[in-house]
């Protein structure tokens, strides 16, 4: 009876893993572009990188570091912030804990000799 069982037991494993990996598969016909007709020649690459580069001119965005210095209110750095200085004492009393209890341990065991 345990060979029947566990032949099921690996029949239904396998059937759920086949299972998994079809409804994780995509599927093509699903993936194609809905938006657009399928009839009709598309425009090359150059094409369509020209056309967008008509549309959208690019325009200079400041960068991060020039946003976080213009913006006086913040502080530089994160160790410097109230939750950074907790975090820093809380790192240093547990170093300072660990150090302690190696130095005044006082188990005395032959393993540990």
């Amino acid at each position: 009876m345990n060979g029947k069982a566990s032949a099921r037991r690996c029949r239904l494993a396998r059937l759920a893993a086949l299972a998994v990996i079809i409804a994780l598969c995509p599927l093509p016909a699903l993936a194609g572009d809905q938006g657009q007709p399928a009839t009709g020649k598309t425009p090359g690459i150059r094409a369509s990188a020209a056309a967008i580069a008509t549309r959208q001119p690019l325009a200079a965005s400041p960068s991060a570091a020039a946003q976080g210095q213009s913006n006086p209110g913040k502080p530089a750095s994160f160790f410097k912030s109230p939750v950074g200085v907790v975090v820093l004492a809380t790192l240093a009393a547990g170093v300072g804990y660990a150090i302690y209890s190696t130095q005044n341990d006082r188990i005395t065991s032959p393993v540990k000799q």
